[in-house]
């Protein structure tokens, strides 16, 4: 099943420590004429440190930190959407995301962070 995510309201509520190895960026989405729904997006300390070094750095700041869930989590919401209808409580910014050369990069200047 194929939908279309411009059809849902995505909106960036900020980012969360949600572990002491583990962050979390929170979404409210909106689907019209349905209850919004609270969605986290995860990421890992070993993900962040990642892509700090791709940007040249040790550790990426809060607003580097923020700008990233906030893009990516936009992303794999939308991808949910499209692939399954609908949106999950949780996803995760997981190594999967970066399977193809390059995807690391990409993504940061998706993020506006390159």
């Amino acid at each position: 099943m194929v939908r279309d995510p411009s059809a849902w309201d995505i909106e960036y509520e900020g980012w969360i420590d949600k572990q002491p190895d583990c962050t979390c960026g929170v979404f409210t989405v909106t689907q019209e004429g349905e209850a919004p729904q609270r969605v986290e997006v995860m990421t890992t300390v070993q993900i962040e440190s990642m892509l700090a070094r791709e940007m040249g750095k040790e550790a990426l700041s809060d607003d580097e930190r923020s700008r990233l869930l906030e893009g990516a989590g936009r992303r794999l919401i939308s991808e949910c959407i499209e692939q399954e209808g609908r949106v999950r409580p949780m996803l995760y910014l997981t190594g999967q995301i970066f399977r193809s050369r390059g995807a690391e990069r990409r993504l940061l200047k998706e993020c506006g962070l390159l």
